[in-house]
């Protein structure tokens, strides 16, 4: 009997103590939703306490499902969120896409192009009021495009860019000198061994193509230089150079005329046209007074020869339908696909394809010389690129960059590539009830 009610109060005990911790469980939850709906309430902390609003509005169904219209069939899915962002507050959760619609009612997929998107909004701190959700904000949807530049976008925006440049070009000021002694042997090197590359595999790879490269001048040379181009710079050129060369033509003219020995020529003309005489009495003569009179006077005014030829140049670059036509043949020469593919086929033989360039570069990049200029470079090249790389990526103690985490979450994790963008409109609008339906638009990546 004893040892019974020693067993009875045991029990009795026990359901006390854990009445005793139900119940300071509950005060203890009691208190702590409480605080938060306090503190959510408390308009000073506003800002802070969104994320406390978020989690209210999905544990208390403060909701409304809304729809909205694009104008073109867009990419959407279901449970792709929405955010919300008004003109003081920073990108902020407030719902997601619940069904993918079709003429208001719901379409059997889960993805895929679509026209109409119905949301579920949480409204909870985001009603309507000054910077919040009316039936004026704009939507818009928001993609993430999958490739290197957007990354390198995402990564170095344009604030911080500048920040590496200006740190880049501070370094190299301050340590120019260190940085020419370092990489100076290693370029001459480099250049020495491209330019006997060039010069030992270059013609045999030009003459391997050289049908091709005479047929593509051939061309050229008919389309654009004959039919195009000398037409209209005869037509600008001829009468500059006419007007422009008349006075030095004019000087030449009369010096010839004053020096040419008439007497001379006509008694050797008839002589010549004597029986039993040689023919070339005149052709003679002519030759003299060719050379030791025309010339002199030739190359004494070959300055102004050279000055008509300047002024020629220069005012038929200026003319419009000359240097039109000259900039189309250009154009046409360096946008040519022929003669591009057999440069590319060029530089593919003499250096992508070329175990002789390969061979070279491996023992210029092996060589003593760059594993000095890379021990040089390193004192003052190691901490900036570890200044720029904790600017970039983050450090130990201060955790990642925003941008790195974005580009992790959307490359890595596969989050947050495409969702529904809401932003306070410039015009105050009313409430927002369940079957609004906004207009979207389809916005670049952020």
């Amino acid at each position: 009997m004893a040892q019974f009610f020693n067993t009875l109060m045991n029990l009795v005990k026990l359901k006390s103590r854990r009445r005793w911790r139900i119940a300071a469980g509950v005060v203890l939850w009691i208190a702590i939703a409480s605080f938060l709906f306090a503190r959510v309430h408390d308009q000073g902390s506003r800002r802070e306490l969104r994320a406390l609003q978020h989690a209210r509005g999905w544990l208390f169904g403060e909701q409304v499902k809304v729809l909205v219209q694009f104008e073109l069939p867009v990419p959407a899915a279901v449970g792709d969120p929405v955010f919300f962002r008004s003109s003081e507050s920073d990108l902020t959760p407030i719902g997601e896409v619940a069904e993918l619609a079709q003429d208001g009612s719901a379409a059997p997929m889960r993805q895929g192009l679509t026209r109409q998107l119905a949301c579920r909004l949480y409204l909870a701190g985001h009603s309507s009021g000054a910077g919040g959700l009316d039936d004026r904000c704009q939507v818009s949807l928001i993609t993430v495009p999958q490739t290197a530049a957007w990354v390198v976008k995402t990564l170095l925006p344009k604030d911080k860019l500048l920040w590496i440049a200006e740190e880049w070009n501070r370094t190299l000021l301050e340590h120019r000198e260190e940085l020419f002694q370092a990489i100076s042997p290693v370029l001459q090197q480099l250049v020495g061994d491209l330019q006997r590359l060039a010069i030992e595999d270059l013609p045999s790879a030009v003459e391997r193509h050289w049908e091709e490269l005479l047929a593509i001048g051939q061309n050229f040379h008919r389309e654009s230089i004959q039919n195009e181009l000398l037409p209209s710079l005869e037509e600008a050129a001829w009468p500059i150079l006419a007007k422009r060369s008349q006075p030095a033509l004019d000087a030449v003219g009369k010096e010839i005329l004053a020096r040419l020995p008439v007497w001379g020529f006509t008694w050797r003309f008839l002589y010549q046209a004597l029986p039993l005489t040689a023919d070339d009495y005149v052709k003679a003569e002519w030759q003299r007074f060719v050379d030791q009179d025309v010339l002199p006077i030739l190359k004494s005014h070959t300055g102004d020869f050279i000055g008509a030829l300047q002024d020629v140049i220069a005012e038929v670059s200026r003319h419009p339908k000359s240097s039109e036509a000259l900039r189309r043949s250009f154009d046409r020469l360096l946008h040519d696909r022929e003669l591009q593919h057999q440069i590319r086929l060029i530089f593919q033989e003499i250096v992508l394809d070329n175990p002789r360039f390969h061979r070279t570069m491996l023992d210029r990049w092996n060589s003593p010389e760059l594993a000095q200029a890379i021990d040089k470079l390193s004192v003052f090249m190691g901490p900036l690129m570890a200044k720029i790389g904790d600017a970039v990526l983050g450090t130990r103690g201060g955790g990642i960059t925003p941008e790195f985490a974005r580009v992790l979450r959307t490359q890595i994790l596969e989050k947050d590539r495409r969702w529904i963008l809401i932003e306070s409109g410039p015009v105050r609008g009313g409430p927002v009830g369940s079957g609004h339906c906004f207009q979207g638009q389809v916005a670049s990546h952020e």
